[in-house]
């Protein structure tokens, strides 16, 4: 999801550039939600994509592994530069959609003077804070009277019932909230509390202050200029780190 953010700002330029094209976006089944209301964007389709599809095609844009290609440019001008384009603007685009924010503030009711919203899990292991430390963290929030909302997958994390409401877990919906439900959930909140993942770039794209955890990523080739993000680097568990997990150390 942050990287599909991330290619936003090549998606408007390349549209400021050929405003009469055709801008069609291939993504997993995942991620079309993330696109469907950007105004650059005229269709989004399935990845990978069908032969016939490409066919139609003047011009296809491969981004497949690009991110992940340097460990010092920044991700935004990763994707630029595999357009052929230089952008000057970073912001990413994401909008939540009329009416969103507004039903996410009525389902969980504010309880505290502030509310964070809280990423659980990195999509890789590396990155993701232990568990055991994350729970200190939330006990610490509470006691400070700041409501955590927790944003992780269906099942995947357990609380004591005692916690709520001071402590939501969206994981443990009766019916699994979809990811961008989520993410107008998390909306609602004063802050966001995140590891390297994606949770970094819809502050950015939100508008909403982020302290985000960085070990194997240096934090400079993934935070969007002009955001508010505090950062705390990771130190003394990996001599590697920054590594971007690719050196085969495990």
């Amino acid at each position: 999801a942050g990287d599909v953010l991330f290619s936003t700002p090549t998606i408007r330029e390349l549209k400021r550039m050929l405003p009469n094209s055709s801008i069609r976006y291939a993504t997993s089944t995942r991620h079309p939600w993330l696109l469907t209301r950007n105004q650059h964007v005229d269709e989004v389709l399935p990845y990978p994509l069908p032969v016939e599809e490409v066919t139609k095609c003047d011009l296809l844009l491969n981004l497949e592994g690009v991110v992940e290609a340097s460990n010092d440019t920044h991700a935004v001008d990763l994707i630029a530069q595999a357009a052929g384009i230089g952008v000057e603007d970073h912001s990413l685009d994401y909008s939540l959609g009329e009416g969103r924010l507004e039903l996410a503030e009525k389902s969980i009711p504010r309880d505290g003077k502030y509310r964070v919203a809280i990423q659980v899990k990195a999509s890789a292991q590396c990155r993701t804070y232990p568990p055991q430390l994350l729970t200190k963290v939330i006990m610490g929030l509470m006691d400070l009277k700041i409501q955590c909302v927790l944003i992780t997958e269906p099942k995947s994390l357990a609380i004591p019932d005692s916690w709520f409401p001071m402590c939501v877990n969206l994981g443990a919906t009766t019916k699994p909230l979809r990811w961008e439900d989520s993410i107008a959930i998390a909306a609602t909140a004063d802050c966001f509390l995140t590891p390297d993942s994606s949770m970094h770039a819809f502050g950015a794209a939100l508008g909403i202050p982020v302290v985000s955890l960085w070990g194997s990523f240096p934090s400079h080739i993934r935070l969007i200029k002009g955001a508010t993000n505090e950062v705390i680097k990771g130190r003394g568990v990996c001599q590697l780190a920054p590594c971007c997990h690719h050196t085969g150390c495990g």
